[in-house]
């Protein structure tokens, strides 16, 4: 055994007794503690380069946004509020519908479960509709196929990392929470970008 300093604990994010194990295993959640520590200094790199990009753009923006609604100057734009609204109307009763009722408990999730099915249907729905639009050019229903295929893995991917990193509590409902608002975004894209 090693004992570490409370400097040492307090870097990896760890308060104890500052007994330090060497087992395998130690050393295995010394790495996994060093892995998430990079990952949070990413992450905040990352945070404040778009907040001090945002800063420097802000004035540009908000001359033109005296006119117009930023969401009505690009097709992008109206797609992602639309999105927006339809995963607030799906969402809501999960969390409002029942009264008096803990907002993480299992009548959550299993609403979340139900509305993560409803809306993958409907997707699907839509993706075949968009393929079979698409009929007449081979080449474009061919990209559709590969960046759905590539959707679909980035969607089990990130909502997966989603569930990693929220508290064990509530694990379960972020995962669902995400590929539900990722499945929304989609089948509002496709709905949107293909076919209208």
């Amino acid at each position: 055994m090693i004992r570490r300093s409370d400097a040492e604990y307090n870097r990896i994010g760890r308060w104890s007794s500052g007994v330090v194990s060497q087992s395998p295993v130690g050393g295995l959640r010394m790495e996994q503690a060093r892995i998430a520590e990079r990952s949070a200094r990413v992450i905040l790199a990352t945070t404040k380069l778009v907040a001090s990009i945002s800063i420097i753009l802000l004035p540009c923006y908000s001359a033109q946004s005296q006119y117009n609604d930023p969401h009505e100057l690009t097709s992008r734009g109206i797609i992602s509020e639309d999105a927006r609204k339809t995963y607030r109307q799906v969402v809501e009763p999960c969390y409002h519908g029942v009264p008096g009722k803990s907002v993480h408990g299992p009548e959550v999730l299993d609403c979340l479960r139900l509305q993560v099915r409803r809306e993958g249907e409907t997707l699907d729905a839509v993706y075949r509709a968009r393929i079979s639009y698409l009929a007449s050019s081979p080449d474009q229903a061919s990209r559709l196929r590969a960046a759905q295929k590539a959707w679909l893995q980035f969607r089990d991917e990130n909502c997966e990392f989603i569930r990693s990193v929220a508290p064990r509590r509530s694990a379960d409902e972020s995962f669902y929470d995400c590929v539900l608002k990722t499945t929304i975004d989609r089948r509002v894209e496709l709905r949107r970008s293909v076919g209208d």
